[in-house]
């Protein structure tokens, strides 16, 4: 795709993020796109004729001259201090995004590791982009090995250290096709350099592997979509505050606006030498979270993981 503006252009990421709600605030329609779905995003959580909620976020997020913890704090404000149905909107979405791992574990990456298995059930498997190893723990308590790896470190048992592990997020430290299934849910777009990771995710799949992949995707290339997909993104990552935590403990999953259509992940992982097996748009999944997303099954070409060195 066709980049409109992504975080490298910029000194650093937070610089990225105010210029781009700049850009949505002297924009009539991408300020409505932005307006649009916020509204539908509270709408699906089950808030409604939140209109005037929805605009004194907004305007807080698109407030010009302000820092970026600035509008952070006010937005932690508003979602923490206004209620509907005597819960706070916080609380609200909070309790909508509860059990979303296991949402994606079971309808997106269990169907495709329980065919992986019947074709060799000594495979391997590495989570990319684990975050705090829900994922992982829920493949290795398959009884399959498992690896996470994440740029953030996350606290985790002893017992667990060799199971989640941190990287750079730039070079997977495995060797070549060392794995038969790698799994990556909703990551590249979070990362520096989405066509290198994809790269790195291809190299350590062994010839026959499978490719397991979760993405964020605008719809089509144009200005408006490109900014309501960052939009959504920036609102989740960056501006909803995460239950009871407050803003200087909350993750920074960064949104450098590396988004492709699908057609284009297709492509680039032709380059790789990876098949599409299995695609299917997911829309809006999981409704606390205003972006559509994507999934893809690659196959590497090459003989089977069970028969490869």
């Amino acid at each position: 795709m066709n980049l409109y503006y992504c975080a490298s252009d910029f000194e650093n990421i937070e610089d990225f993020y105010v210029s781009q709600l700049r850009l949505i605030s002297d924009d009539e329609a991408l300020r409505d796109r932005a307006m649009e779905d916020l509204i539908q995003m509270l709408t699906a959580i089950g808030i409604h004729d939140c209109e005037a909620f929805s605009a004194q976020v907004l305007a807080v997020i698109l407030k010009v001259d302000a820092s970026l913890n600035e509008r952070k704090s006010e937005a932690f404000k508003l979602f923490r201090n206004t209620e509907f149905y005597g819960k706070s909107v916080e609380t609200i979405l909070s309790d909508s995004v509860v059990g979303r791992s296991e949402q994606i574990f079971c309808s997106n990456i269990l169907p495709f590791l329980s065919s992986g298995m019947v074709e060799n059930p000594n495979l391997r498997v590495c989570d990319l982009g684990c975050g705090d190893g829900a994922i992982t723990r829920k493949i290795s308590n398959l009884g399959i090995e498992t690896v996470g790896y994440d740029v953030q470190s996350y606290p985790v048992g002893a017992d667990e250290a060799q199971l989640v592990k941190t990287f750079n997020g730039l070079v997977v430290p495995e060797s070549d096709r060392s794995y038969e299934v790698v799994v990556v849910a909703n990551v590249f777009h979070h990362a520096d350099s989405h066509k290198n990771l994809f790269s790195e995710s291809a190299r350590i799949l062994k010839p026959g592997g499978m490719m397991i992949v979760v993405e964020t995707v605008p719809l089509d290339d144009s200005r408006v979509e490109w900014f309501g997909t960052f939009f959504g993104d920036l609102l989740y990552n960056q501006f909803i505050p995460q239950n009871g935590i407050e803003l200087k403990d909350q993750k920074n999953t960064p949104v450098p606006g590396n988004y492709e259509l699908a057609e284009s992940w297709v492509e680039m992982g032709e380059c790789l030498g990876l098949v599409v097996e299995y695609q299917k748009f997911l829309g809006v999944d999981i409704p606390a979270v205003p972006e559509a997303h994507h999934q893809f099954v690659f196959r590497k070409g090459g003989i089977t993981p069970s028969d490869s060195p």
